[in-house]
């Protein structure tokens, strides 16, 4: 068979492939398979090692799982996906252009909603259900100070969370959204803090900058991106990937939106009842200043 991964314009995924083999696989391989399916892409984007353990066989097996869907190796493997994740996400150039030549009319409404409810169910599919626990744990932790980064486009998810994470835990912050500033907030960070960010394509270097000089310092990062294989992928402690694309010009960030707010709730149940005497302080407070 050929190897997808040299076939640079084949539209053939990695999962088609899977299903196709899955009558053929020896119980290691399985494992392997089974293991891809329940946490695609990411998976296939670590180590053979790692890769190995999170499916219980040997790496051993992994490989030849590889071999068998056609590549000379494990490098090509993951070539393949990595390839894969940037075909699913063109630019809005290249969408403005596809757009041009696509019929008009229908349902449009309808259809752009359909492809956000897609995004949001199989963001939550492949959510690492580790890494969310992680993170909300760590959320939780009043010990833990906390810093919320966005981009361009991310900075207002970063305001939702942080106006959120206010009410329900405190000791949170948002640096300016003047990058020139973002010094001024690293100064403090330590080995205590914890550091959320936000990210998607086009990824910004002044972002990555400020994940890189913050992990130096010894922060923990949560990163919620739009790819496994992100810029800020390789410095994430909890990783959080959701679907950005959309059936439009632009990327959405609805599924990353969602991805946040379960965020909140999880924080929410995890705060308990602390979280109910906080809540009636502030009701206290606000009468007190007559705001709503």
């Amino acid at each position: 068979m050929k190897s997808p991964a040299r076939d640079m314009t084949s539209d053939t995924r990695i999962l088609d492939l899977v299903g196709r083999q899955m009558g053929g696989f020896t119980a290691g391989e399985g494992r392997a398979a089974r293991a891809l399916l329940g946490d695609y892409p990411l998976l296939g984007l670590g180590s053979v090692g790692a890769f190995a353990k999170a499916a219980g066989t040997s790496p051993q097996s992994v490989l030849r799982f590889a071999a068998k869907l056609g590549f000379a190796g494990y490098g090509a493997f993951q070539a393949a996906l990595k390839d894969e994740l940037s075909r699913d996400l063109p630019s809005p150039l290249e969408r403005l252009a596809a757009q041009g030549r696509r019929p008009r009319g229908g349902d449009v409404l309808g259809h752009f909603g359909d492809r956000i409810a897609q995004n949001i169910q199989a963001s939550f599919a492949r959510l690492s259900r580790a890494d969310f626990s992680r993170a909300a744990a760590l959320l939780a932790d009043r010990r833990r100070p906390v810093t919320v980064l966005g981009g361009r486009f991310t900075q207002a998810l970063a305001h939702h969370l942080t106006l959120h994470l206010e009410i329900i835990r405190g000791n949170v912050r948002r640096p300016d959204p003047q990058a020139a500033a973002w010094p001024d907030r690293l100064l403090d960070l330590g080995r205590r803090d914890v550091v959320v960010i936000f990210d998607i394509r086009r990824y910004q270097a002044d972002v990555r900058r400020f994940a890189e000089a913050a992990a130096e310092r010894g922060a923990e990062l949560i990163v919620l991106t739009d790819a496994a294989d992100a810029p800020l992928a390789a410095l994430a402690a909890h990783l959080l990937v959701a679907e950005t694309g959309a059936a439009a010009v632009w990327d959405s960030v609805a599924a990353l939106l969602a991805v946040s707010e379960a965020l909140i709730a999880r924080v929410s149940e995890l705060e308990g009842t602390t979280l109910d005497h906080r809540l009636q302080e502030l009701e206290t407070l606000r009468s007190r200043m007559g705001g709503g």
